[in-house]
Formats: structure tokens, sequence, C-alpha cells
């Protein structure tokens, strides 16, 4: 997913964006912590959280939000982009937003 966020960002002129993990993404100093996420700003999660006996690793998931509480994550299984809710599994994983600060 980092990728797809990289490349989205890229295109629309964050010249100075570098393809990362997701850890060094959340460490990066140019994304800066929003309260009121708009579309277009990444998404983020803190924590893993473990449902139905399985376990969801959010905290190296990203992914970009698209507004409605909604956001285009990238699957780990299918590979393929797709919408989902900030519901469920991942609002357990205390969601957080960003913005790319630097062009």
């Amino acid at each position: 997913m980092f990728s797809l966020v990289y490349q989205i960002y890229k295109q629309l002129g964050a010249k100075s964006i570098v393809l990362q993990t997701v850890p060094n993404m959340k460490n990066n100093p140019y994304y800066v912590n929003i309260s009121s996420p708009t579309p277009g700003d990444v998404i983020f999660w803190e924590k893993d959280v473990t449902k139905n006996d399985k376990k969801y690793w959010l905290s190296v998931h990203v992914g970009i939000y698209i507004g409605n509480g909604q956001f285009v994550p990238t699957s780990f299984d299918t590979k393929k982009v797709a919408i989902d809710n900030i519901s469920g599994t991942y609002q357990d994983g205390m969601p957080y937003f960003a913005r790319w600060s630097h062009t």
C-alpha cells in the first residue's frame, strides 16, 4: 500500500516524497498529523488488533482517506485496490490522519 500512497502523492505534485515503508512514513516529518481529515489525506493505525481469532497487522497498514469515513487500501490478500470503511477492525486499530506538507 505504501507504494500506492507514494504514486498518488507523486502524481499530484509532492516532488520531494520518497518511497518508504509504513513505519518510516509514520516517522517522516513531512507527514503532519491532522485532526480533521479531508479527502487525499493519509490514514495510519497505531496498533494491531485481533478479531475472531485472526491477527490484523494494522500498525504497518496505510491508506488514502476519501471522505465519509472511507479510505482506499490495498488488500494484502488480493493485492487489489478497493474502498473500505474506517470501522470495525480498522477503527479498533486507533486510526490517525496525516497530510504531506512538503512539495
